[in-house]
């Protein structure tokens, strides 16, 4: 027999569907910002093969632009990273009430991390 399909089975698909498409794009950005990090830290920053000083890095890291770049590099991969456990979560945990408990400890942690390294970038 065919199950009948109720509002919250459309509202779990349609937001697993935007879930997906979070992914996508954040995947897309993480690319491109990761991309510009390894440039800039180990071609442009450091001369060679030589170790980046601790020095350079809070030079860098005073400057708004850069500032603005590393939270949009960390808030990008939080998500991205939260986004991903939570999908995973959903397809694994069938108990509606561990599986909300689960999911609210990794948003949480995601939090913590998000205000760990805002703290992290700006205030040097």
């Amino acid at each position: 027999m065919r199950k009948i399909l109720t509002t919250s089975d459309y509202q779990q698909r349609s937001s697993g569907s935007l879930r997906w498409f979070a992914q996508r794009v954040t995947g897309f950005i993480l690319a491109f910002v990761l991309l510009f990090h390894l440039f800039l830290m180990h071609v442009k920053l450091g001369d060679g093969p030589k170790p980046v000083s601790v020095e350079a890095l809070l030079e860098r890291f005073s400057t708004p632009g850069m500032q603005v770049f590393y939270l949009v590099f960390l808030f990008t991969a939080v998500w991205h990273g939260a986004n991903g456990m939570t999908n995973i979560l959903d397809d694994y945990l069938h108990n509606p009430l561990f599986r909300w408990f689960k999911i609210a400890l990794v948003w949480l942690f995601a939090l913590g991390i998000a205000v760990a390294g805002t703290l992290s970038v700006v205030g040097n």
